[in-house]
């Protein structure tokens, strides 16, 4: 063997031998199918993983240690591999003793010049760390899911081009009550809507991008059943892990309560200016008679046929209604 090549050939099996994936080589011993595969190699990674000796598997055909009840899926599997030019990719949920496993792997074959099949070589990789962070996040996604659909606003995200990316539970029965049809997954948004909510709601999500900024616009609905709401629709803008815009939300929320209380508050807004306006001129113009009538018969001396304390008493609570009257008008202004 050449020098270079031999320094090659230690090189690869070093390297096999220090990682800390799994390595596996079974010669195809008959007719280049599955039926008769015997283990020729395995590294030390693959000993320690799935716990076999050496001596009790090099050399063996794979149904001597493989369990029966797995033995035939596995066939399947390398056969397939045998069929494939570039290999197969596959995952494995593992039990070893009291241990459960995720491995990732790899099998590819090794051909003769005329193109028969004479090795499988496989490469395993433990996931079952990566494993258990996906299932982490799946059930994070799942809890932030039930929570978004346990929420009576409407919550719709969608791509920059107005396809629909995801809905709630919520905006699904706001729009088949306003539509007669559910939302789906895909399409495009713009076409539930006709004008003039459809070029409504393009201007704000126009505004939203152009801004970065998030876009409050509060509308009265009414539905096909008569039924109206106020709501509170807000865009918000969406951005990846690297801050590249990927699309946005719309988030609404029922305000009618809100805007009932607002308008009852208006109401007696106004009622109270009426009241005011009643004061300031109804009321108003006979106590100024009063006061006036006060002073001529100050002025005629007429007041002395009176007892001067019912005077006294006249003046004083002619002056503090106007006084009262004044303040009352006043306030109602403010208003």
């Amino acid at each position: 063997m050449p020098p270079e090549l031999e320094i090659h050939q230690k090189l690869y099996q070093t390297l096999v031998e220090q990682t800390r994936d799994a390595v596996f080589i079974l010669s195809v011993e008959a007719n280049g199918n599955a039926e008769n595969l015997v283990l020729r190699y395995v590294n030390e990674a693959y000993q320690n993983r799935f716990n076999l000796a050496v001596k009790d598997i090099i050399g063996k055909e794979i149904g001597e240690f493989i369990p029966a009840y797995t033995i035939q899926d596995i066939r399947k599997r390398f056969e397939a591999c045998l069929q494939q030019q570039n290999g197969i990719t596959y995952e494995e949920h593992l039990r070893i003793g009291n241990n459960e496993l995720y491995v990732m792997s790899e099998a590819f074959v090794v051909r003769n010049a005329a193109g028969v099949p004479q090795y499988i070589v496989g490469i395993s990789k433990d996931v079952s760390e990566l494993q258990a962070q996906k299932q982490l996040l799946a059930e994070s996604k799942n809890m932030l899911q039930s929570i978004i659909n346990s929420t009576d606003n409407t919550i719709v995200l969608l791509r920059p081009d107005y396809t629909i990316e995801y809905v709630n539970n919520a905006a699904q029965a706001h729009i088949y009550r306003l539509t007669g049809r559910f939302y789906h997954i895909g399409d495009d948004i713009r076409n539930y809507f006709n004008e003039p909510a459809r070029s409504i709601g393009i201007a704000h999500v126009e505004q939203m991008a152009a801004s970065g900024e998030v876009v409050n616009y509060e509308h009265k609905l009414t539905y096909p059943d008569g039924g109206s709401v106020w709501f509170s629709r807000r865009y918000y803008p969406a951005y990846d892990t690297k801050g590249s815009y990927v699309g946005f939300v719309i988030a609404a929320s029922n305000i009618t309560s809100q805007k009932e209380h607002e308008l009852k508050i208006q109401q007696q807004n106004a009622a109270l200016r009426e009241i005011a306006k009643i004061q300031s001129h109804e009321i108003r113009r006979p106590l100024a008679n009063i006061l006036g009538l006060v002073q001529v018969l100050e002025l005629e001396g007429k007041h002395k046929d009176v007892p001067e304390d019912l005077w006294v008493l006249l003046k004083e609570s002619t002056h503090e209604l106007d006084g009262m009257i004044r303040q009352v008008v006043n306030k109602a202004h403010n208003l």
